[in-house]
């Protein structure tokens, strides 16, 4: 999904009027800085961009346009996949801290392509995207059934699906006898596509999560959140304070008249 158009224009809110023309130019007219270039960003993400980092990348632009009008000087604004789709954890993220409990996985897997899923290893989960024959011929031969490639139950994706069942019992029975890190550096060196399924402790634990600052305390809690998914000028803002107390900004608050239904 790309940036809900509501939210957009709450975002903008306070935007008195466009920079036009969209342009700085030193003193000989040379153009050294121009609006026009981040254009794109206004249309519909492309089917090769991620919808959510598009997002997070329109909400980035606009807020360096805020901080502009506050401070008299934009920003560089930084968003990636990795902080994008830790952002889109937020919730699970902060029941799991919360909790302590692992959420519930739900099975993976693709109704047009086999093999592209998860599978159980010795110590986690990993998914393999051997995704056309070429990829299919590298991982049976890795996973020492050579034979599946001419098989004709297996030798096209479309006798893959139709025979899916039976394939992935069968390389899942495999899979399970070596672990993630194992079958990824194997898997890796062939050339077929794969990674770990990391839980959210071992989110927490990575270095990039920590190298990103994207875990931080929230105050007067015992508590560690998500942080926004975006950098303003290669700092993250922090988490501020802590969601309001019941009642607690009742005195603050102008007496509102209650509409009945």
């Amino acid at each position: 999904m790309g940036a809900p158009a509501s939210e957009l224009a709450e975002a903008r809110r306070g935007l008195v009027a466009p920079f036009d023309p969209p342009r700085v130019s030193d003193a000989d007219g040379h153009v050294v800085w121009e609006l026009e270039s981040y254009d794109f960003l206004e249309a519909e993400p492309p089917a090769t961009a991620n919808p959510n980092l598009w997002y997070q990348a329109q909400l980035g632009c606009i807020a360096g346009l805020l901080q502009r009008h506050t401070s008299g000087k934009g920003c560089i604004v930084d968003a990636s996949l990795f902080e994008t789709a830790l952002g889109l954890l937020s919730v699970h993220f902060a029941r799991y801290q919360a909790s302590g409990r692992l959420p519930e996985r739900h099975p993976t897997g693709s109704l047009g392509v086999v093999i592209f899923e998860g599978f159980a290893t010795a110590d986690g989960q990993v998914i393999v995207a051997a995704a056309n024959d070429r990829l299919f011929a590298k991982l049976a031969t890795e996973l020492g059934h050579a034979e599946w490639i001419s098989d004709p139950r297996y030798n096209t994706n479309a006798a893959r699906i139709a025979n899916k069942e039976t394939l992935i019992a069968a390389v899942a029975d495999i899979l399970r006898q070596n672990t993630s890190q194992e079958w990824v550096e194997r898997l890796e060196k062939i050339g077929v596509p794969c990674a770990p399924i990391n839980d959210m402790s071992v989110m927490r634990a990575h270095p990039q999560t920590a190298a990103l600052n994207m875990l931080q305390p929230v105050p007067d809690l015992d508590l560690t959140l998500m942080a926004l998914p975006l950098s303003f000028d290669g700092e993250r803002p922090l988490i501020r304070t802590r969601a309001p107390r019941l009642g607690q900004h009742n005195g603050i608050l102008p007496d509102m008249p209650v509409q009945k239904k």
